[in-house]
């Protein structure tokens, strides 16, 4: 019972969302009560050589993570979870048609956040077709892991121990950073923070163990600037005085200039993952929102991290921003832009 309070007042806005509430506890449970200690599976003759061989690059990794980043002081990933599915849960993230102003859904301790998690895909679809009959822009996407910010010790799980090391190394990380700074009602600042460690976390384990990849992704970042910056642009069209028809048009003739420009300039490139996905999809607001939550402010965190001499006076720069109220975080972020 107390586990299934504590989740009902961290992650939800009270207790009168009975069907949301009671997936919700039910899956975070049934995850918890499924925790199988890693170092017993390691000892275990019954556990696959396959699982194993990651199980131990992971506990490298988060080694690494607490010892290299001052990632420590939790337990999460010490143990794993074979959930069953691909996804551990899967998100709705809304946006108004003629604005980038997303749909937010606020909870206690986690503040507001623009998407909400199903762990029954069936829901998520429901939420989906919801939000769409009222006309908002909408996507919906399966995640692989998320962060409880510390008040449990979240697993290593079936959805994601079987990446190549690169991307292993940049989700354990990205999640533990969520445990180490978190500010709520902001997640573009909280997932900049989190990417940005990441990609700091990343290049220093290349280092260390003279891996063979290329750190940031030099197509994938270039892919990212190109498509913030059409973002700027559906801003700029949004806040003009069009009517809804002639603001529609150019809406659809803006996402099919951005989705020509990408085949155009990136279409030969050897890619695989996030971006050929997304370009394959009919893009909306929403899916702008989506990139711009994780990246917009990066470069802004990164030009922060080099201004200091270790990892540590970084956090503590990151922390002096978490204190300042929304609005004087975003200018400060926004003044160390490029």
């Amino acid at each position: 019972m107390r586990i299934v309070f504590l989740f009902c007042w961290v992650f939800l806005s009270g207790c009168a969302q009975l069907g949301y509430l009671g997936q919700a506890v039910n899956g975070q449970f049934r995850i918890l009560t499924a925790r199988e200690d890693v170092d017993a599976l390691l000892k275990s003759e019954a556990t696959d050589e396959q699982l194993k061989r990651q199980l131990e690059l992971s506990q490298s990794i988060r080694q690494f993570a607490v010892e290299e980043l001052g990632l420590g002081g939790t337990k999460s990933f010490t143990t794993y979870v074979d959930t069953g599915r691909q996804y551990v849960v899967t998100n709705v993230m809304a946006t108004p048609e003629f604005s980038l102003q997303p749909v937010t859904w606020c909870f206690p301790i986690a503040g507001c956040v623009p998407y909400k998690g199903f762990f029954k895909s069936t829901m998520a679809i429901s939420e989906y077709d919801r939000l769409q009959k009222k006309g908002y822009d909408v996507i919906r996407y399966g995640v692989p892991a998320y962060s409880t910010l510390g008040w449990f010790s979240d697993p290593l799980l079936n959805t994601f121990i079987h990446y190549p090391e690169q991307i292993l190394v940049e989700l354990i990380v990205h999640e533990l950073a969520h445990s180490r700074i978190y500010v709520p009602n902001d997640s573009d600042f909280n997932e900049a923070f989190a990417t940005t460690v990441e990609r700091i976390g990343s290049m220093r384990w290349k280092q260390m163990r003279g891996a063979e990849w290329i750190q940031p992704d030099v197509v994938d970042d270039e892919i990212l600037e190109m498509a913030l910056s059409y973002r700027e642009e559906f801003d700029t069209l949004y806040k003009g005085a069009d009517g809804e028809t002639l603001l529609r048009n150019k809406k659809s003739q803006l996402f099919a200039q951005m989705k020509s420009e990408y085949v155009q300039r990136f279409g030969h490139a050897d890619q695989s993952g996030f971006f050929p996905w997304f370009f394959a999809q009919p893009l909306n607001n929403a899916h702008l929102n989506l990139l711009s939550t994780y990246h917009r402010l990066v470069p802004a965190l990164e030009t922060l991290y080099r201004q200091h001499n270790t990892i540590e006076d970084f956090y503590t720069a990151v922390e002096d921003l978490a204190r300042l109220d929304k609005d004087a975080r975003t200018q400060a972020l926004q003044n160390l832009l490029p």
